[in-house]
């Protein structure tokens, strides 16, 4: 029994101890790396969900716009003020803009900005100038320019 307290002197247990001693430096760092993976992995998944959520818009964009260029060579046919509008969709849902003009009367009858700025909006225009400039581009963006006597 005497002898076993000498084991622990002995190069071979101190051998050991050392790389029981390497072996949980490497564990801790190992432990390190892994966060430091995880964290980049969930930054990467972050930055990949807003790539997605905006390629995800520019797609709902694409979609309204195709559908409203179609829709505005429809509605350049429309000679008359009481003609019925073919509806555009909204650039931001591609659903049907709900208080879309019936026709150009209902245009020119728009008295109040907040009407013909939430149409532009939704057609993804400017919203700049007077009752009347907004009146013009909402007619060009709807396709019936060539009624445009009431502005």
């Amino acid at each position: 029994m005497a002898d076993a307290g000498r084991i622990g002197n002995l190069p071979a247990a101190e051998g050991m101890r050392e790389v029981t001693a390497s072996m949980d430096r490497f564990r801790e760092q190992f432990r390190q790396l892994q966060q430091e993976i995880n964290e980049l992995f969930q930054s990467i998944n972050g930055r990949l969900d807003s790539i997605d959520t905006k390629l995800d818009r520019i797609d709902t964009r694409l979609a309204a716009s195709d559908a409203n260029r179609i829709a505005a060579l429809e509605n350049n046919s429309v000679v008359s003020e009481t003609e019925p509008l073919v509806r555009l969709r909204s650039v931001l849902s591609n659903q049907e803009i709900a208080r879309f003009p019936a026709n150009v009367a209902a245009i020119n009858a728009m008295t109040i900005a907040k009407e013909t700025n939430a149409l532009l909006r939704e057609l993804g225009h400017s919203i700049d100038g007077n009752l009347s400039e907004k009146k013009r581009r909402l007619k060009l963006a709807i396709g019936v320019g060539n009624v445009m006597r009431k502005v």
